[in-house]
């Protein structure tokens, strides 16, 4: 009877197919992820410009912005007592504290902060006044993110700029005070030494500067050669 061959993978084989597959599920996982996170970002950047554009039609109106949003609410007009107005039907949702909205204390300005999963979408770094931090930004178009957190309580970075003032040491005084400096005789009197001999002041006019010292008489000088 003839035996039938019989024909398979070898283990080699099946270990090489199995790093392939799983190699391309790595690949594939990752890329769906990153997309995924390109899409929160991109939707994150879009509800902070609808609720930008709305705050403007609100300042339009009312000449300053208004000291909260109603997040997953309406945004509508604050006149009672007559139709209402919607600015934002739906204002996004901010369960997990994802938005922050601050305004100044005269309601000429604001800015909008959210935190953002990639890095590509990052404007700066900032905390806000209940310590939370963020990473995007979007300020009032009258102001800036690093002006608004230089005079409201929250801090801000972009690009190496800090809303934090910075502090300059002042200089040390020096604590010792130099001496006035001792008054130098106009002219030298008799026994002194004299210009001749490298000083610079001269005897005065009754002495004659003879032998490096200041004397009446030239030829006999009482100094130390």
């Amino acid at each position: 009877m003839d035996r039938k061959r019989i024909f398979g993978f070898t283990l080699i084989e099946l270990l090489v197919v199995i790093s392939i597959i799983s190699i391309l599920t790595i690949i594939s996982v990752s890329t769906f992820n990153t997309s995924k996170i390109k899409a929160r970002d991109t939707q994150k950047k879009a509800d902070l410009d609808s609720i930008a554009k709305a705050l403007g039609s609100y300042y339009a109106d009312y000449g300053e912005y208004p000291e909260e949003i109603n997040w997953g609410g309406a945004f509508t007009d604050r006149e009672e007592g007559t139709e209402v107005y919607y600015y934002m039907r739906v204002v996004p949702e901010n369960d997990d504290n994802e938005y922050r909205y601050m305004v100044s204390d005269d309601g000429q300005s604001y800015s909008l902060f959210a935190r953002m999963e990639g890095e590509s979408t990052v404007t700066g770094s900032y905390t806000d006044d209940q310590g939370e931090t963020y990473d995007y930004a979007v300020p009032s178009i009258n102001s800036t993110t690093i002006e608004f957190c230089s005079v409201n309580d929250c801090t801000a970075t972009e690009g190496g700029e800090s809303s934090e003032p910075t502090i300059t040491l002042a200089p040390e005084v020096p604590t010792n005070t130099p001496a006035p400096p001792t008054s130098t005789p106009v002219c030298r009197d008799s026994y002194s030494l004299c210009s001749p001999n490298g000083y610079n002041v001269q005897c005065c006019s009754r002495y004659c500067c003879s032998g490096r010292c200041c004397g009446v008489n030239i030829g006999r000088c009482p100094c130390p050669i």
